[in-house]
């Protein structure tokens, strides 16, 4: 069966952003791996107030939590502008790879 006509057949399968429901997913972490603290990086001032709409956005979709409280691995985020005039956010994560 084609990527094409699975999606035909399925449409519904591909609608919205993919979630596994019902599940935890855990991260397992080797015991020798150190966590990185990495500094945050500035966000330019003219995007700020669409970087906090967006994240508000990813956390109303259950993409994405708050953290309350210290954590020992931080990765900084990364503001890409799409051609749309929106914004896309990365998570730099070489140092913790």
């Amino acid at each position: 069966m084609s990527v094409q006509t699975f999606h035909h057949a399925f449409p519904h399968l591909f609608d919205g952003i993919g979630q596994v429901k019902g599940k935890e997913i855990k991260l397992h972490i080797l015991n020798t791996a150190t966590p990185k603290e990495q500094p945050q990086r500035r966000i330019p001032f003219h995007v700020r107030k669409d970087v906090e709409q967006e994240l508000k956005r990813l956390q109303q979709l259950d993409i994405i939590q708050a953290v309350d409280g210290p954590t020992p691995w931080v990765c900084p985020i990364v503001v890409v502008p799409k051609k749309s005039d929106k914004i896309r956010i990365c998570v730099d994560m070489r140092e913790a790879n």
